[in-house]
């Protein structure tokens, strides 16, 4: 009698053990469902209709699947199965519903902004590289070597006078030019901010620019571009950027510079030099920043590698004494 009553209290045992593990199961797969629907509240405040009745028929059907467990599990296993096949019928709409409504959601929701790879500080184009530059422009090229050259080459000088980005310069036409030639000034829509800005020459850029006769005459004439770059329309501001940067480490290459020269090393130079002769607020106005924190990013230019170089001496010097 009592092997009889011990092998039931064991077999009972087994059977409270699968009904629970099978609450337990169940249990768990909604918590996976909760979890999943609280990452859709923690994305956004839910202020359209249609995305809260969504949620709301999402939470009904949850309360529905909880109470089925609770209930069910107490019941002989014939109608545990039953419920196993709803269980799991109603799991499976509620995650298709929670899937869509990820999916409209991230739509919606601006895209994660990709993290900014950290570029090496590219140095200014002195007064003594410039010509280097000059006299090397186009060199790489193989086909129409001539016309990449006195592009460059104007290239070269307007970045050079007026420390323009590469893309404020595609547009410009013959007729821009001559204008910008008699008059002292290139009036130009900057690309990144899409505002109007007036650049004035100095009489040593006038006469820098009077002197590339023979490459408007290649460019504008021999070629019959009607832009700087682009005989019918400009060409991309991505695409001249690689010419100028391609070009510039071409020079630098041949000629042993090692310095990080690339195609706004001529605004740095600009700015840089401006800095030494004028208030930040000054040189902000000429170059065209909307924000004076812009130009107050090119004070780590102000000293030149001569003038650091200086200093350290001096350093050096007060040890040698001490």
């Amino acid at each position: 009698m009592n092997i009889m009553l011990k092998k039931y209290l064991i077999d009972q045992e087994i059977l409270v053990d699968k009904k629970l593990d099978y609450k337990s199961d169940r249990y768990l797969s909604l918590s996976v469902l909760e979890s999943k629907k609280a990452e859709i509240v923690n994305k956004t405040p839910f202020d359209d209709f249609e995305t809260s009745v969504a949620l709301k028929a999402i939470d009904q059907r949850i309360t529905e699947l909880y109470d089925l467990i609770t209930v069910n599990h107490k019941r002989v296993d014939g109608i545990t199965e039953l419920a196993d096949e709803i269980v799991d019928e109603l799991s499976e709409q509620i995650s298709e519903e929670i899937k869509a409504l990820n999916r409209k959601i991230d739509l919606l929701l601006p895209k994660a902004k990709k993290e900014r790879q950290v570029k090496l500080l590219r140095d200014p184009v002195s007064e003594n590289l410039l010509p280097i530059i000059l006299a090397n422009a186009g060199s790489y090229c193989k086909r129409k070597k001539d016309l990449t050259r006195a592009q460059l080459r104007i290239t070269y000088t307007i970045l050079y006078h007026c420390g323009l980005r590469v893309g404020e310069i595609r547009h410009l036409t013959e007729k821009d030019l001559e204008t910008a030639i008699k008059a002292a000034q290139f009036n130009l829509v900057h690309h990144k901010t899409k505002k109007a800005h007036i650049h004035v020459l100095s009489k040593k850029a006038v006469e820098d620019l009077q002197n590339l006769t023979c490459e408007f005459l290649t460019v504008f004439h021999k070629y019959q571009y009607n832009y700087l770059f682009g005989k019918n329309r400009p060409m991309t501001n991505k695409n001249l950027i690689k010419v100028v940067n391609k070009d510039l480490k071409t020079t630098c290459t041949k000629f042993n510079i090692p310095f990080n020269i690339k195609s706004h090393s001529f605004r740095v130079n600009m700015i840089t030099n401006l800095l030494k002769v004028t208030s930040v607020q000054n040189t902000a106005s000429i170059i065209g920043h909307s924000d004076i924190r812009s130009t107050m990013s090119y004070n780590r230019y102000t000293l030149s590698k001569t003038e650091i170089q200086n200093l350290l001496n001096k350093i050096n010097k007060l040890d040698c004494t001490d």
